[in-house]
């Protein structure tokens, strides 16, 4: 399938529409399986379904960004370093690792990154409806070797849900992070000195329904008018996978 892909952008990279369908729908579909592993499900009568759809938009938008920055990389690729235009060969044995980092290597680890943003999106909705019992919310870090030095910062933090800080600092917050946040009535602490959060994770999957925040490193590159173009195409795809 992926060499299927980079003898299709060879031939017609000039003329390829904004983003590839095959390679968006790979993409797209092994978040949809992350969402459904996180225990959402799309059915109407589902509780939290709103939210499973607005989830889904957001992996047809994704998908659609990453393929579109995948094709800058491969564009790249189509000259050598003289400027000489590459044959089929001589390009697929240079875009060859590109494109298994983007379709096979990052698609392993940004697929369980949305595990986790879905499972912590859930949450969130559990939090809302039982924030007149538990008005606050603990974070919880890990603990152990692996914590992050800037996660373990945060450990035993307790806010009300309204508070502020859950806008960036709920969890995930970071590629891996394993943090949890519980409902509590305990009292709140103090707000931690808490370091920045790192690129693409100053956001709360809850609260803003989505797998992956809008500053992504595949998004915060595209210009505000490309940003339209591939947004419209990854709208027309995920109805046309829908139908």
């Amino acid at each position: 399938m992926l060499e299927a892909w980079l003898k299709r952008f060879f031939v017609g990279s000039q003329d390829l529409v904004t983003v590839d369908y095959d390679m968006w729908l790979l993409n797209f579909e092994s978040l949809v399986k992350s969402i459904e592993e996180a225990g959402l499900e799309f059915t109407t009568d589902y509780q939290y379904a709103a939210l499973a759809d607005e989830l889904r938009a957001n992996a047809a938008s994704f998908a659609a960004f990453k393929n579109h920055d995948e094709q800058e990389a491969l564009r790249n690729l189509l000259t050598d370093d003289d400027g000489k235009p590459r044959s089929w060969n001589e390009f697929k044995k240079a875009a060859q690792p590109i494109t298994e980092k983007y379709n096979k290597t990052w698609l392993k680890t940004e697929y369980d990154q949305a595990v986790a943003s879905s499972q912590m999106a859930v949450k969130w909705e559990g939090f809302a409806a039982n924030a007149d019992i538990y008005p606050n919310l603990e974070y919880r870090a890990v603990g152990d070797s692996k914590t992050r030095p800037e996660h373990a910062k945060l450990d035993g933090t307790i806010l009300p849900i309204s508070d502020k800080f859950w806008n960036k600092y709920y969890p995930p917050n970071g590629w891996g992070c394993r943090c949890s946040v519980t409902q509590t009535d305990k009292e709140p602490t103090k707000e931690p000195e808490a370091d920045k959060p790192d690129k693409g994770f100053d956001f709360n999957p809850g609260k803003d329904k989505k797998l992956f925040a809008d500053d992504n490193g595949y998004q915060d590159k595209v210009n505000k008018k490309e940003s339209k173009k591939i947004e419209k195409q990854a709208n027309e795809y995920l109805d046309k996978y829908l139908k």
